[in-house]
């Protein structure tokens, strides 16, 4: 069975991630790798470190962060009280680094690898962080990235953000996959930085008469967004067109847009999905 591997350096913002992929693991009947970049002793020391020091003797009481349950903890409490009980391994990571991280994910049966971002990248954790995009680079399957504050929900509108051009056929024939019932994937075209503008006529020809002949998705749909600033533009695809999820490619020119030219990932706050984002 594919897996669906949860990068976990004992964050918020990667419990949110085991989240969301608990409810994909459940809806698609996947498993799910929980990839500790800490290890056990060093989670409760990390959470004994943040309470303030006290004189020897007296009994170290945590606040309810301090003391929030494990990511893991967590996942076991959902699988309890699901319909689907999937799988759930816990992989000792707290000796990888990139090139680690990206052998597992290219020699083992992956199909998505999820990882939570935190809203201010300076706070995201430090004792476990790789850096994300240095594994984007080298890795054969997507990764999602769930911004720390993102409401958990079923996804049912998804929105791939490219120019019509260049769109490739192979993600929106993955993306078919997540299809179930009545999901929706929509091409949103957003003109290449550089390239002239797509005439609206010709491009409806290029979506009826040739894109669509070469995939295998149905309820595929074509969007043209005209906002002025790629902000407004996100604002009309994520709460006018209620996107659930935003797709693009790595070291694509729309890559650029939403997590800029950082060595760090953060997303703006404008933006309040999860990306889906596919190896070049």
């Amino acid at each position: 069975m594919e897996k669906i591997v949860v990068v976990n350096d004992d964050s918020k913002e990667a419990l949110q991630a085991a989240k969301y992929a608990f409810q994909l693991a459940c809806f698609y009947n996947k498993d799910i790798v929980l990839a500790n970049m800490i290890s056990a002793e060093r989670s409760m020391l990390n959470r004994v470190a943040r309470s303030k020091a006290v004189p020897a003797g007296f009994e170290v009481v945590l606040s309810d962060d301090e003391n929030r349950e494990t990511v893991g903890d967590h996942l076991n409490c959902l699988r309890t009280g699901a319909n689907f009980h999937p799988g759930i391994e816990n992989l000792d990571a707290s000796g990888f680094g990139e090139r680690e991280m990206i052998a597992y994910i290219n020699s083992h049966k992956i199909c998505l690898i999820i990882h939570g971002i935190a809203a201010d990248a300076e706070n995201q954790n430090s004792g476990g962080r790789i850096n994300m995009k240095s594994v984007l680079n080298r890795i054969l399957w997507p990764v999602l990235l769930v911004p720390e504050f993102t409401p958990v929900k079923k996804i049912e509108r998804i929105v791939y953000l490219a120019d019509l051009r260049y769109a490739q056929t192979p993600v929106i024939n993955y993306l078919a996959k997540w299809r179930v019932e009545n999901e929706s994937v929509i091409v949103a075209h957003l003109c290449t930085k550089g390239l002239s503008e797509l005439d609206k006529t010709y491009a409806e020809h290029l979506f009826n008469n040739e894109l669509i002949r070469r995939v295998v998705c149905k309820n595929l749909f074509f969007s043209n967004p005209c906002a002025k600033s790629f902000s407004d533009t996100m604002d009309e695809v994520i709460h006018g067109m209620e996107a659930d999820m935003l797709v693009c490619l790595n070291h694509s020119y729309h890559f650029q847009q939403i997590f800029g030219s950082f060595a760090e990932l953060k997303t703006p706050g404008y933006i309040s999905v999860p990306v889906l984002v596919f190896p070049s």
